[in-house]
């Protein structure tokens, strides 16, 4: 609510025309200065971010948003954004040392003077269109990406550019933080075997706290990651041009044809309705597969996440049924030392011990987050939650947004073949699995619900 009215949607920061910059420089690099930026793990993230942003699509998750306990509570209990979604949808290393060293201001000084060749006062003057408010103009870090430039100085600046403009976007558009050149100034190995999926998946979080406050205008972050994540798990709202087929070890952020979605209050409307109705029958909630027992991509991890000064509780425990487990009322929530969390954004601050954080981090898995030994995985039905949990969710959770949950069954504003499909799977695992006469109706009734379901979509 802002002033006693809903918000219109958010303004979505993206910087596609740096990506295109990034993929056109690339193609045509030299083979020895792409196999040094390859090495990174890094290379091919500009050809999988989304040019356009379905901006009423993330407000209505947004909106969803509980800082709390870093998740989207929907209707029927509580998902979020996990490290082996992180994996899957944009290829970049889980596991390794976190993305945690905040250089000084004299060292990002010392290195942006370095790879401009400038001293300090020509760096920070205002007519120098190098540095302004803190941050690096993305004009002239590309000017480093220029002929006669050493290789080295030119795939420091590519990743440069690239940690700024795809993974770590912020609002100042024109402009990145200097600090993403730490990383690799002394040489792009340096990003190598670093967790840049868990610092990404942080700053996102931190974003998504920031953008649920009232007067917050905007997103920023990885916001790839996050549409590309609600395609995955919400067939309904996927692109109409449907997915492409790409190879299981492909950036799966690369299946989406997205188009130029309408940026209308209408279809805003229509989104917040449509989460306000949905149900977990609705939700692919494997659409990877079965994740539960990868270590290496950290799935029963539970603690702490970083990027640098932003550090974000961590509880995939709450979304269990993403990886293939039944959800039980989950354990209590992971508290930082000192959270503000104010209607006025600015003011947004979360406080945590860094030595705890790192601790967590560097022991798993020998200090599990998530003893899978206690969860049950959920067998033929993907929705499975504990009895209580439900009647827990209801009592401490926000399940609807709107005053007045319309009532009835959920009317799709398209066909989807592959929610449908889903559908009629489950039912018919129903069938195949209670055989019992008193199940007979409620068999009967859930097959009469699907086809009046696609009489009216066809």
């Amino acid at each position: 609510m802002l002033g006693g009215e809903i918000r219109s949607f958010l303004t979505c920061y993206n910087r596609s025309s740096a990506c295109r910059d990034l993929c056109q420089w690339f193609t045509g690099a030299s083979p020895e200065l792409r196999e040094m930026i390859e090495r990174t793990g890094l290379s091919h993230l500009p050809h999988a971010m989304f040019k356009n942003l379905d901006t009423p699509l993330l407000t209505a998750f947004v909106e969803r948003w509980q800082p709390d306990t870093n998740s989207f509570h929907m209707p029927f209990g509580e998902m979020t954004i996990q490290l082996h979604d992180v994996w899957q949808i944009l290829r970049i290393p889980i596991d390794g040392p976190m993305v945690s060293e905040s250089p000084p201001t004299d060292s990002i000084h010392a290195m942006c003077m370095m790879m401009f060749g400038v001293s300090q006062a020509e760096l920070l003057l205002p007519t120098s269109h190098l540095w302004a408010g803190g941050g690096v103009f993305v004009e002239a870090v590309q000017g480093l990406l220029a002929e006669g430039r050493d290789d080295a100085t030119r795939a420091t600046a590519w990743m440069w550019l690239m940690l700024g403009s795809i993974l770590f976007v912020d609002k100042s558009g024109d402009r990145i933080r200097p600090a993403h050149l730490h990383e690799v100034y002394s040489g792009v190995s340096g990003a190598a075997g670093l967790s840049w999926g868990s610092a990404t998946l942080a700053m996102l979080y931190r974003q998504l706290g920031i953008a649920s406050r009232g007067d917050c205008s905007g997103i920023c972050g990885c916001l790839t990651l996050l549409q590309a994540w609600i395609y995955e798990y919400f067939p309904v709202f996927r692109p109409h041009r449907g997915a492409h087929l790409i190879p299981a070890d492909h950036v799966r952020a690369l299946r989406w044809e997205v188009g130029v979605p309408g940026k209308t209050t209408a279809r805003l409307d229509i989104f917040r309705g449509q989460l306000d109705r949905m149900t977990a029958a609705e939700v692919t909630w494997l659409s990877y597969g079965p994740v539960a027992d990868d270590d290496r991509l950290r799935v029963s991890y539970a603690g702490w996440i970083r990027c640098r000064d932003i550090v974000e509780p961590y509880m995939p425990d709450r979304a269990l049924r993403q990886v293939g487990y039944t959800q039980p009322i989950p354990a209590e929530r992971i508290r930082p030392d000192k959270a503000v969390r104010p209607w006025k954004s600015l003011s947004y601050r979360l406080t945590h011990s860094l030595v705890t954080v790192e601790d967590t981090w560097r022991r798993f898995p020998s200090a599990r987050g998530i003893d899978r030994r206690r969860c049950r995985p959920v067998g033929y039905d993907p929705t499975a939650c504990d009895p209580a949990y439900m009647d827990w969710y209801r009592q401490y959770s926000h399940p609807h947004l709107l005053h007045a949950p319309q009532a009835g069954p959920v009317q799709h504003a398209r066909a989807n073949s592959e929610f449908w499909v889903s559908w009629l799977w489950r039912v018919t695992q129903l069938s195949a699995t209670h055989r019992s006469d008193e199940d007979v109706p409620r068999i009967k009734r859930e097959m009469d619900e699907f086809m009046d379901a696609w009489h009216r979509a066809s």
